[in-house]
């Protein structure tokens, strides 16, 4: 069975027959017709798989990264913990890709790590115990057992992604209402 393809005006045909000998024109090993070119059979899945690959890359091309914090808020309990919410949005990442780091600016302009999956072995000893983080989709949170004055400064809750890094603080003092910031 005769199967070949026709180019007319940038749209492929299949024609039914070849074309006759008074159309083609031979250039070198290429046969062309007079709309233009056709291809045989044989380049013809060649060229359909070219065309699924292509389209499998650009389906599988990442969306848009994006990585956002959101809103910090903190607040103390009546057992003296302080728990620190920080809440992002992120697109284009799994939560596997997510990586943290909660720090406290002290009012000594002291920098301690208290947690953090980005620069794991540096966390100060004096949260060794007491502290504990908890990451979900949508939220980063800090949980610091026996919170007292020697705690009180900045906390930055630090996101990372593939590609992205984002970072906010809270000003945390103890024994003062402790409102969210937007």
């Amino acid at each position: 069975m005769f199967r070949s393809w026709c180019c007319r005006e940038g749209l492929l045909q299949q024609l039914a027959e070849p074309p006759p000998q008074s159309a083609i024109k031979r250039e070198g090993e290429t046969e062309r017709c007079s709309c233009r070119y056709w291809i045989v059979e044989s380049i013809w899945p060649l060229l359909k798989m070219i065309q699924l690959l292509l389209l499998s890359v650009v389906a599988v091309l990442p969306i848009a990264e994006g990585l956002e914090i959101t809103k910090m808020a903190a607040c103390s309990t009546k057992t003296n913990d302080l728990r620190v919410d920080c809440n992002y949005k992120m697109t284009g990442s799994t939560l596997a890709d997510i990586k943290y780091t909660w720090s406290l600016l002290t009012t000594k302009n002291q920098t301690l790590v208290i947690k953090s999956t980005i620069t794991s072995g540096k966390e100060s000893p004096t949260f060794k115990n007491r502290a504990e983080v908890n990451l979900t989709d949508m939220l980063l949170r800090l949980i610091i057992t026996g919170f007292g004055k020697s705690e009180e400064g900045k906390y930055m809750c630090v996101l990372t992604s593939k590609s992205k890094v984002e970072n906010r603080t809270i000003s945390v003092q103890h024994g003062k209402n402790i409102l969210p910031t937007v």
